[in-house]
């Protein structure tokens, strides 16, 4: 699935027009979703059925040559056999014939009870990519769906059933669905597709993993997990809270990771990202580090060294190393920067606008009186800002800690 996630994946079946066209056939995607696809096909047709197909197929075309429309007509016939009429080369080809795989997305229907509405979209990792076809965009892709569900409450799950989804948008009716009940899609992964749900089904389904998980089987644990992960992935907007999170989450070698990226990109608005996400870091060795870097106007230019000093100031476990880096390197700041007044204004403000003990209003104090000639107004206003911070934690950090803790208790 992360291979045919790209748009610049190919469909399983492909034309051989020469000898070199079939190293191009037969990779990951042929033998992977080839064997998904076929593992799906079982689970709709029935198992017992599809042995059965499979067993005719093996006959009729021992000793001879065969193609795919073969083997689906073939399964068409034992499925009739049994009672069932579904087109296996209308569905297949589909999957077959068409690059990539949908995300199926089920929302509850607000105003009618028991009624869901299932879409489908292609899934693309970036939906800024040009396709391979341009002339085939990402809506004109579409699926029959084998779609299994099942629904579920807090210590039970009901037996999966099938909804073939056809179009862009349907509606169904689901009898078992009550107010405190969740749904889950694609029963063990059998489908080759991912799944998303409304805000309430996922807060259910979490509330669920959180109480008791082993009501949802593993393999379904394990779909949830990819599918919400893979779902969740460039959006651009957010990468730098994901990017923060993770170095404030993980060890040095994620730390080390991302300064590596920053060193490699060319994207001036990526190194920006990774630049300040570095200053996300809980270990105040890294943070000391930073620091120390970001006068190396080699490794980090001068205009981006402000940020980092002002993002450290804000992070809690880095505001008073960037408080002291700020005073002992004050001269080669405000010789890089003090003619700048616009940015020297800018790096006063941001280290010290989280300053609030009556010590660092002192040292504030104190340090301007060493040092304020070129900046006047912006220390004036600094000091304004920390005696504020003081005044307030003075009032009502007591109260504000006393209300958490009682909220946290409930």
């Amino acid at each position: 699935m992360l291979l045919d996630g790209l748009t610049s994946s190919h469909p399983v079946s492909q034309e051989v027009q020469q000898a070199t066209d079939i190293d191009r056939v037969f990779d990951w995607i042929a033998y992977k979703k080839g064997a998904a696809l076929i593992r799906m096909l079982a689970n709709f047709m029935g198992h017992s059925v599809f042995q059965m197909g499979l067993q005719d197929y093996l006959t009729i075309h021992k000793y001879g040559n065969a193609a795919r429309n073969d083997l689906w007509n073939t399964l068409s016939k034992a499925l009739k056999r049994v009672g069932k009429s579904v087109n296996i080369q209308e569905v297949m080809d589909q999957w077959t014939l068409q690059m990539g795989y949908p995300v199926i997305t089920i929302l509850g229907n607000e105003t009618t009870d028991n009624v869901i509405v299932i879409s489908q979209e292609r899934f693309v990792y970036d939906s800024d990519a040009k396709p391979k076809d341009p002339a085939l965009g990402d809506n004109s892709y579409l699926w029959q769906i084998p779609l299994t569900i099942a629904v579920g409450n807090t210590s039970h799950i009901s037996s999966e059933a099938i909804i073939w989804v056809s179009n862009k948008s349907e509606h169904h009716r689901i009898p078992a669905l009550e107010e405190a009940s969740w749904l889950l899609g694609n029963i063990n992964q059998t489908g080759y597709f991912r799944v998303n749900y409304d805000i309430r089904n996922w807060r259910l389904l979490i509330n669920q993993l959180t109480r008791n998980h082993e009501v949802i089987s593993v393999s379904n644990r394990a779909g949830l997990i990819d599918d919400a992960f893979n779902l969740a992935r460039i959006p651009l907007n957010v990468r730098d809270i994901v990017y923060c999170t993770g170095v404030s989450l993980m060890d040095e070698d994620v730390w080390e990771f991302i300064w590596m990226k920053f060193h490699s990109t060319t994207a001036v608005s990526e190194k920006k990202i990774l630049l300040e996400a570095l200053t996300c870091s809980d270990d105040r060795n890294l943070l000391n580090r930073l620091l120390n870097l970001s006068l190396n106007s080699e490794v980090v230019l001068d205009q981006d060294a402000i940020d980092v000093i002002i993002h450290v100031a804000r992070n809690p476990h880095g505001r008073d190393l960037a408080w002291k880096f700020f005073r002992e390197k004050w001269k080669i700041l405000n010789a890089r920067y003090g003619e700048a007044l616009f940015m020297n204004s800018k790096l006063i403000s941001g280290v010290t606008e989280f300053l609030n003990t009556e010590e660092e209003l002192r040292e504030l104090k104190n340090f301007i009186k060493s040092y304020e000639e070129g900046a006047a107004a912006s220390f004036s206003r600094a000091v304004e800002t920390v005696e504020a911070n003081v005044r307030w934690q003075k009032l009502y950090k007591e109260e504000l800690f006393q209300w958490l803790r009682k909220s946290l208790t409930h």
